[in-house]
C-alpha cells in the first residue's frame, strides 16, 4: 500500500503521473485491490494531461503498478464528483476512499 496515495485522498490533493506514456493528472478518490486482477488500482477523475482513449475529464482506474513518477501536488480539489460511488464495487479491499 503506497501511504502518499491514501494521504493524497484524505486531503483532496491531485495527483500527476505518468501511465502507458502519457501524463495524467488525476482527483484520487477510492484506493484498493482489483476484484478482477487482485492488484492495486486507484479510482479517480482524471481531470487533465492526456489518455491513449481521449474523453478527459473521465473516470479511470488505474493499476498502481504501472503508474511512474507519481506526484502529490500541492494543488487541491473539491470532491463529490458526479459518478463517484463510495464502495468500489470493483475493489475486493479498499485501502483508503473519499
Amino acid at each position: 500500500m503506497d501511504k502518499r496515495i491514501c494521504d493524497a485522498i484524505h486531503n483532496k490533493c491531485v495527483l500527476k503521473f505518468s501511465y502507458d506514456g502519457h501524463s495524467r493528472i488525476v482527483e484520487p478518490y477510492a484506493y484498493g485491490v482489483s476484484r478482477t486482477s487482485g492488484k492495486e488500482v486507484l479510482r479517480c477523475y482524471q481531470t487533465g494531461g492526456t489518455s491513449q482513449r481521449g474523453g478527459i475529464p473521465h473516470w479511470r482506474l488505474f493499476n498502481v503498478d504501472e503508474m511512474m513518477f507519481l506526484t502529490v501536488t500541492d494543488e487541491h480539489f473539491v470532491g463529490g464528483r458526479s459518478g463517484y460511488r463510495r464502495t468500489d464495487k470493483d475493489m475486493t479491499t479498499i485501502f483508503c476512499q473519499l
